[in-house]
């Protein structure tokens, strides 16, 4: 076990103080997964991601809401399943590996040994303005997708 500044970590779930706040903000909103009242991501290991923290979540500059962390999980890059890659984007691991080798290594794959958390986010409170407007656009694009 390794503290980090009152941060208790084991193999499977980290806890931080619930006044801990971050912002995520995410470049596409794979599945929909944003329009749910619950959602997971695939993060870079940092204390801030802890069970009980609280952030805010944006879909590129728009501000989705703010979610408190319900679950931590963690593990290697290279223990990424098919299981995870499709709750997270759809796809399998290898488009999920190559996601996470562009967001945090330019494209250049990332060690094996790379702390990711898996982490479920539910919403506290939602920008229900800002996503009524977004989920028009995602089924009108998927529309789209489907009689092309």
């Amino acid at each position: 076990m390794q503290n980090f500044s009152g941060f208790f970590i084991n193999e499977k779930i980290t806890y931080a103080p619930p006044l801990s706040m971050f912002k995520l903000t995410l470049k596409e909103n794979w599945n929909g997964k944003l329009f749910t009242h619950c959602f997971n991501e695939l993060v870079l290991y940092t204390p801030e991601y802890s069970i009980g923290a609280v952030g805010d979540v944006f879909l590129n500059e728009t501000h989705m809401g703010m979610v408190k962390v319900v679950q931590s999980r963690s593990l290697p890059f290279s223990r990424i399943s098919d299981t995870v890659s499709y709750l997270n984007i759809g796809m399998p691991v290898q488009y999920q590996a190559q996601h996470l080798n562009v967001l945090y290594n330019n494209g250049n794959p990332l060690p094996a040994d790379t702390v990711l958390l898996h982490i479920v986010l539910a919403y506290v409170k939602r920008n229900v303005e800002n996503q009524s407007v977004l989920i028009n656009q995602y089924w009108n694009n998927e529309l789209i997708k489907a009689k092309a």
